[in-house]
């Protein structure tokens, strides 16, 4: 009967933890079937025509059966959770790969111009602030931005 019970927890289980109960618990009953057979199997051999002690004999060797294919199928559960639970975070872990990927693709373009516009942007004399065209403004602008195709290109190798 407990055994039975404990089949239909396997039976319901929904996650890895469940079915480590499961065998948790599974253990001891198939422990003490195996040593209810063994134990109904010396009294049987002690008195062989007794039809009550091979009755309870072959009972024992059908609860220690039914516990060992009870646990075979926990841990064959518990196993196919561990794995499923395993390919679900290394599908993560790629999509977060993915993503920092293009971070950092993102970083890499936009650093020079970043720091180019910072130096732009201090009070420092650079010659330039007599300057009357925009064409150093676009010059500059345009170097940073092939400075970051530069260095996008080389983190993409």
């Amino acid at each position: 009967a407990r055994i039975d019970r404990l089949e239909g927890r396997v039976v319901e289980a929904q996650s890895a933890v469940d079915y480590f109960e499961a065998l948790h618990a599974g253990t001891p009953l198939r422990r003490a079937a195996q040593d209810l057979k063994a134990a109904l199997q010396t009294a049987r051999e002690q008195v062989p025509d007794d039809q009550r002690i091979i009755s309870l004999r072959d009972r024992a060797i059908d609860n220690e059966l039914a516990a060992e294919l009870l646990l075979e199928n926990a841990q064959h559960c518990l196993d196919y959770a561990s794995a499923k639970e395993a390919e679900e975070q290394n599908d993560l872990a790629i999509q977060l790969n993915r993503s920092t990927h293009r971070l950092n693709l993102l970083a890499a373009l936009f650093l020079p111009l970043t720091a180019i516009g910072g130096l732009m942007g201090m009070n420092v004399r650079t010659g330039l602030e007599g300057v009357e065209s925009v064409i150093p403004f676009w010059g500059l602008t345009a170097f940073s931005l092939l400075v970051g195709f530069v260095v996008r290109g080389l983190i993409s190798k």
